[in-house]
């Protein structure tokens, strides 16, 4: 690293140079994953991007803000300090940001909501028209990704996730769970037969999601039986391509237990392999107070209300046993 010339100024004293939006995001994400690879894929740039911005921060600076190992990066004593001032400075950020646009559409709310692919397409966007009906000086802006953006670190207010944030400047609410099976389409199964448990499975191909594999805990049982099926009909980071996939005959595949609510073509497989995750809405504690944030909030709350759709409850509810706990079975135009 190029050390930075040597300074008049007394210790403490030297001048800091001013950071852009960028650094701060780079900075920030590579804190949040611990790995510059995977925050250079969260925020849409090339690895070679945010390394040598990082590593130009650092000798604009004299001080490494990582110590980097084959394990990833990881936070030096100065590295914690400068993470804590760049969240704060996030904050005031997005309350400029937040100001200015009400100043300038002051009968207009502009709500940005980042969550992911699937169920942004199979769940949120059927029930948008009912939502605009009720407040029409809203406009909702979805930021769909494989994994939803962290608020302080790209310009969304609220965010749909399947963890908590580790900081208390986030509001956190839940909103209920996500419960994932083996699936496949009625023409597929009648024209393979059903498999009658995970060895079985290894006879078929399966649609993968490549999130199964990024992922830890009950993910491995289902990542080791796609490895050890028959040819991949698909491997896509895209939850829509995956449900459509299997729904047009690909194979079969793990998906969200509500796609029995939105497609009768649709068949869980009881394989006795269940995968339960939070659901979690998210936004930065003092710009979450306006008006429009927490309208779009309170209708999330109720978009997936368990008490209504028993498919977001804690406990398991087979979509077999949907029907008798009262819930409506739509179908998707």
């Amino acid at each position: 690293m190029t050390k930075n010339p040597p300074s008049n100024e007394a210790p403490g004293t030297k001048s800091i140079p001013t950071w852009d939006r960028d650094e701060l995001r780079f900075v920030l994400e590579a804190a949040a994953t611990r790995s510059l690879n995977r925050a250079a894929t969260h925020l849409g740039v090339s690895n070679a991007t945010i390394g040598t911005r990082i590593a130009q921060l650092e000798d604009r600076l004299g001080y490494r803000i990582f110590d980097r190992s084959p394990r990833g990066v990881f936070l030096t004593s100065r590295g914690e300090a400068i993470v804590a001032a760049a969240r704060n400075a996030y904050v005031a950020l997005e309350k400029l940001e937040f100001t200015a646009a009400n100043i300038e559409v002051p009968n207009v709310s502009h709500v940005r909501l980042s969550i992911t692919d699937g169920i942004a397409t199979f769940w949120i966007a059927p029930k948008v028209g009912a939502f605009h009906a009720e407040h029409a000086e809203i406009v909702l802006e979805c930021s769909i990704g494989e994994e939803p953006a962290d608020p302080f670190l790209a310009q969304t207010d609220l965010s749909i996730r399947m963890r908590a944030p580790d900081t208390e400047e986030f509001v956190v609410r839940p909103l209920g769970h996500l419960h994932l099976i083996p699936y496949a389409s009625k023409d597929y199964l009648a024209r393979h037969g059903t498999p009658r448990d995970m060895r079985e499975l290894a006879q078929h191909p399966v649609v993968d999601h490549t999130s199964y594999r990024n992922a830890q805990g009950p993910w491995y049982t289902w990542d080791n039986a796609a490895r050890l099926s028959g040819p991949t009909a698909l491997r896509t980071n895209i939850g829509a391509m995956t449900v459509t996939a299997v729904e047009h005959g690909a194979g079969i595949g793990l998906l969200p237990s509500y796609v029995s609510l939105i497609s009768d073509r649709l068949v869980p497989i009881d394989l006795n392999f269940h995968m339960r995750s939070d659901l979690i809405l998210c936004y930065l504690r003092d710009v979450g107070d306006a008006v429009g944030k927490r309208a779009v909030a309170n209708w999330l709350q109720d978009v997936f209300d368990p008490t209504v759709y028993p498919c977001f409850r804690a406990e398991f509810v087979h979509p077999r046993d949907f029907g008798r706990a009262g819930v409506p079975a739509p179908r998707r135009p």
